[in-house]
């Protein structure tokens, strides 16, 4: 008989920037969630194990190719702070799989409103509908 364990009480906090930060998706499958920040200005990655070795990395596009991080280590729980938008962070930890974060600055993905109309579709006062176009950028990861 195989018996698997996986640690589940490991967790990521992410705080800071210009407004509260955004969990945009949790794929759990997969152990991957993506955050919308706005301005990376004081944002920092917090995660919380069961044990105080693990190991901070960044990838721009592959986690093979991750780079080391250094991070404050306070007992089980250890901070990173040096966010830059456009990368996803995971923390190496023995005898768990990583998860991995990626932080998106939706502050620079300002759209375009164009034609921007108010609509009556129903009874007068009772619904208001904006109608317009826009270029929204893709926000990728």
């Amino acid at each position: 008989m195989l018996l698997l364990t996986f640690t589940l009480h490991a967790q990521y906090t992410v705080t800071g920037g210009d407004s509260p930060p955004l969990l945009a998706l949790d794929d759990t499958p997969n152990r991957q969630q993506v955050y919308l920040v706005y301005g990376t200005e004081n944002v920092s990655l917090q995660y919380t194990s069961v044990s105080s070795s693990h190991q901070w990395y960044r990838f721009k596009a592959k986690a093979i190719e991750a780079e080391p991080l250094a991070a404050t280590q306070q007992g089980t729980t250890s901070i990173f702070n040096s966010i830059e938008e456009g990368y996803g962070y995971f923390v190496e930890e023995s005898g768990t799989l990583p998860r991995y974060i990626w932080i998106i600055d939706y502050s620079k993905y300002a759209f375009r409103i164009q034609d921007l109309k108010v609509t009556d579709h129903a009874i007068p006062c009772d619904e208001l509908w904006l109608e317009g176009t826009a270029e929204i950028p893709p926000l990728t990861y």
